[in-house]
């Protein structure tokens, strides 16, 4: 179960390697307890998505200001 979510969702995230795996088997086992079937595509989004969010608005402040 463990490697599911590299078969699933790294082809729809990309191959990056600023997401590990323990983020993406949190998002996927988090996804699944809370929406069901989906959520094994739409947790590791989710967490893809937060990580995205949280380095544009507060890891790169300096960078908007230049």
């Amino acid at each position: 179960i463990s490697t599911l979510p590299d078969f699933l969702v790294r082809p729809i995230a990309g191959k990056t390697k600023e997401v590990g795996a323990v983020p993406l088997l949190i998002g996927f086992t988090a996804g699944l307890l809370v929406f069901g079937i989906s959520g094994i595509v739409l947790g590791p989004l989710i967490v893809i998505a937060a990580i995205a969010f949280w380095k544009v608005y507060f890891e790169e402040p300096e960078a908007a200001n230049n």
